[in-house]
């Protein structure tokens, strides 16, 4: 703080020799007028300043300070979205600088350096996640010990892939019963089976609403000697951006060896 004329000065930055010059405030990048609430660069008021780019400064970081990054990294997109990670996305602000990635769990989770990527990289592939789970993720560069901005404060949204559940059909004895076995591995979302017999077309036979995690097994009576029951199962969550793939389809023939009586 200049008090005389009142000043707030910012960015010191003796990068040429001070001879001549005033020990106390040599090369001030950038002042606050205090009194007229603006910028003031370029020798106003008689003060030794010089015109020079305006450090942004955040939680203690900077952009474009000395030696730091020059700008921070920018458009950030969630691709390749898998039931177990994804990749974040970015541009690159200053492709000599590293980049840190951080991520939460849901948005109330606490934020994590993951890694630091190397300089002129814009994509980081996250694996190990669980399904069905958002992450948050952001950016920053990191340069000489400087921050930079992030890229999106509040972080870009993640959505694991919700996970493939399982079905197997297999005929009860000799009898038209059809006995279904199915896994839940997205804990708590629906469980859709779908059946078609003799290769009429897939319909919905019976939905398990937010079913937890395992294993477990029921019965289909409504299937009759000489005919071919097929089964399939997805799991959904109407607040997620799209279902699971379906189970690999399990056929039951009660075409032979087969007798209601």
């Amino acid at each position: 703080y200049h008090p005389e004329r009142r000043l707030m000065l910012f960015g010191l930055h003796p990068t040429e020799s001070a001879t001549g010059r005033s020990a106390t405030y040599p090369w001030v990048v950038w002042a606050w007028d205090i009194q007229r609430s603006v910028w003031q660069p370029n020798h106003k008021y008689g003060a030794d300043l010089f015109h020079a780019s305006a450090i942004t400064t955040t939680t203690g970081s900077s952009s474009g300070a000395s030696g730091g990054p020059s700008a921070a990294p920018s458009s950030p997109s969630t691709s390749a979205e898998t039931t177990s990670g994804y990749q974040g996305n970015w541009t690159n602000g200053d492709a000599t600088a590293q980049t840190e990635f951080w991520e939460k769990v849901g948005s109330g989770g606490t934020w994590r350096l993951e890694t630091v990527i190397a300089a002129a990289t814009a994509l980081y592939a996250q694996t190990g996640r669980t399904n069905h789970i958002e992450h948050f993720w952001r950016v920053r560069h990191t340069k000489s010990g400087i921050k930079s901005q992030w890229d999106v404060e509040a972080g870009t949204s993640a959505q694991t892939l919700i996970a493939v559940p399982g079905c197997s059909a297999a005929q009860v004895g000799s009898t038209s019963e059809v006995e279904l076995t199915l896994t839940q591995n997205s804990d708590g979302t629906d469980l859709v089976v779908e059946r078609q017999i003799d290769s009429g077309g897939y319909t919905v036979w019976n939905t398990y609403s937010s079913q937890p995690s395992g294993t477990f097994v029921v019965n289909d009576g409504g299937v009759e000697c000489g005919e071919v029951a097929d089964y399939k199962a997805r799991s959904r969550d109407s607040g997620w951006p799209a279902d699971s793939a379906y189970s690999t389809p399990s056929q039951v023939d009660l075409t032979v060896d087969c007798s209601d009586e």
